[in-house]
């Protein structure tokens, strides 16, 4: 049957988004068609970058784009995207020698992202530089298209040079992790500035330590003295980050027993932080109280409503948490809880708004979280400025960095 194809325009606030063809067999592929000057005129800047994104890359069959060290070979995730390679090889072969124009919807949402591309544009206009706008419109192109069509401009040499060498670090006493029958080695991280050790996967280390990913330049850092609250503790890496750069107090909430063990093994390892560092065993919430199940299967531990699963756990929110330590200030608020982040920000919206806290709260876990996470901060604290970046090369670990100047 031949495919049947309808043009769709998504138009910004001050002009369109260029006309484009969409298949509509199913995840049938995308042919760009060139908008006209008058179009181009009248387009916003985003909607202009976007554009010239789309122009540069969609040409492109990346045949090494991934990493498959974060997404062994075997894991769903990594299967996906073989196939996908596999798939546009082929096509790309039998089309035109080799060369795809084809753009098929990303393994990464790309549907959901070009469908609502209008609603990425006000974070877009928020974000407070150059860089954080570049970075933003890397990883808007890379969802639409895919892996085979944007390589991130984090995926340079020196980035896979800098994480082979945290190797250099890396001990031979290991413990078991409950995640992915794998384990963990022990780093002393001496050699690279910080004076702590602790079982880690390398990626860990390098994102946490080598590429600060909860610190953007000066503009957005814990600083010396600060209370921070942090969501997604896990195995107390970034815990012991944040003290290493002279945080006084981080509250670290983590309830997941098998990630609280290894958290209180990385503690005891490092004895001079362990009086600034207080583990708070509740998932962070909207609300307290709220019951909650959940199944230990560490980083990948699964939470539901109450009787979904045979563990059950109370929730906490930040402004309750602020309250019951009769916290004098908040200095700094890191989120990396699964989707659960803008549920948890509005447990936290009086504390925000009182001590306009340094917020460092990542936005990929579900596909709307640039879109509402940016939007609710700036309805609590109008004056944040924002910024944005990423920390791995798959479209994962992006971070939204919020700061009240002066």
């Amino acid at each position: 049957m031949p495919s049947t194809r309808t043009a769709v325009s998504y138009p910004s606030g001050s002009g369109c988004w260029p006309s484009i063809f969409v298949s509509c067999l199913g995840n049938g592929p995308i042919g760009m068609k060139e908008s006209s000057a008058a179009e181009e005129r009248a387009m916003s800047d985003f909607f202009k970058q976007l554009l010239q994104g789309m122009r540069q890359h969609y040409r492109n069959q990346h045949r090494d784009n991934f990493d498959f060290e974060i997404r062994p070979h075997n894991s769903p995730y990594a299967v996906k995207a073989e196939k996908r390679l596999a798939l546009e090889k082929e096509l790309a072969e039998l089309l035109n020698g080799g060369q795809s124009a084809l753009i098929f919807p990303s393994i990464h949402g790309g549907d959901y992202f070009l469908e609502h591309i209008e609603a990425f544009e006000p974070m877009y206009e928020m974000l407070g530089d150059t860089q954080s706008r570049k970075r933003y419109i890397e990883v808007l192109l890379y969802k639409i298209l895919g892996f085979t069509k944007v390589k991130l401009s984090l995926n340079t040499p020196e980035f896979w040079e800098q994480r082979a060498e945290i190797a250099r670090c890396e001990g031979d006493l290991t413990i078991e992790a409950n995640f992915r029958e794998s384990c963990l080695h022990l780093y002393d991280l001496r050699s690279i500035g910080f004076d702590v050790s602790m079982f880690l996967f390398k990626n860990g280390i390098f994102v946490d330590f080598v590429l600060e990913q909860y610190r953007y330049q000066d503009h957005v850092c814990v600083e010396k003295g600060d209370i921070v609250i942090e969501g997604g503790g896990c195995w107390g890496d970034t815990a012991l980050y944040f003290a290493e750069k002279g945080a006084g107090r981080v509250y670290v909430f983590e309830f997941i027993p098998s990630n609280v063990a290894i958290l209180r093994q990385n503690l005891n390892l490092n004895p001079q932080h362990d009086s600034a560092i207080h583990i708070i065993e509740h998932p962070m919430w909207e609300r307290s109280d709220l019951q909650l199940s959940y199944r230990d299967k560490g980083p990948a531990s699964q939470v539901g409503a109450e009787g979904e699963f045979a563990d059950v756990i109370e929730t906490l929110s930040i402004d309750d948490l602020y309250r019951r330590e009769a916290l004098e200030h908040v200095d700094f608020i890191k989120m990396d809880i699964e989707g659960a982040e803008l549920s948890a920000l509005k447990g936290a919206a009086n504390t925000i708004r009182t001590h306009k806290p340094k917020l460092a709260i990542s936005v990929y876990h579900k596909y709307d979280d640039m879109i509402e996470i940016p939007r609710y901060l700036h309805s609590l604290c109008p004056e944040y400025r924002f910024y944005f970046d990423y920390y791995t090369i798959i479209g994962t670990e992006f971070v939204l960095y919020a700061v009240c100047p002066g």
